[in-house]
């Protein structure tokens, strides 16, 4: 019977090794899954990263084009402004001139409405001489 014992000894020792390789086998389809597993899941933290770190470079960009919006307004406004001042400038000296020539035209302007009172005088002295109703 030891050789029967032998025998089963043998069969059993190859159901223990059958055994220990689908064990083997098992783990390393384990294991594989695992890497499988991580990689998915550092893929998916790769990605929630980018994906903040997008949502944070296109908000900065916003922010950078709204400044770059609000600089050029306010220079737009600061032109505008300029220009304001300078069409106000050219105002004040056009009246400023004009007055000037109104001043300068005041005298003459004053003779002859002088000269035209000194007329209107004189022929109302004439229209009141008796030769003059006379020939009327």
């Amino acid at each position: 019977g030891g050789g029967g014992g032998g025998g089963g000894k043998l069969a059993t020792s190859r159901e223990v090794q059958d055994k220990v390789d689908e064990v083997e086998g098992g783990l390393r389809r384990l294991r594989q899954r695992i890497e499988v597993v991580a990689e998915a899941s550092e893929a998916a933290a790769d990605l929630h990263r980018v994906g903040h770190r997008r949502a944070l470079d296109d908000l900065a960009s916003e922010v950078a084009d709204l400044r770059q919006q609000r600089g050029r307004d306010s220079e737009r406004v600061a032109a505008a402004e300029d220009e304001a001042a300078v069409a106000g400038r050219h105002a004040k000296a056009a009246a400023a001139s004009a007055a000037a020539v109104d001043l300068q035209r005041i005298p003459s302007r004053l003779e002859d409405l002088e000269a035209k009172q000194r007329q209107l005088q004189q022929a109302e002295k004439e229209n009141s001489s008796p030769a003059v109703s006379e020939l009327s």
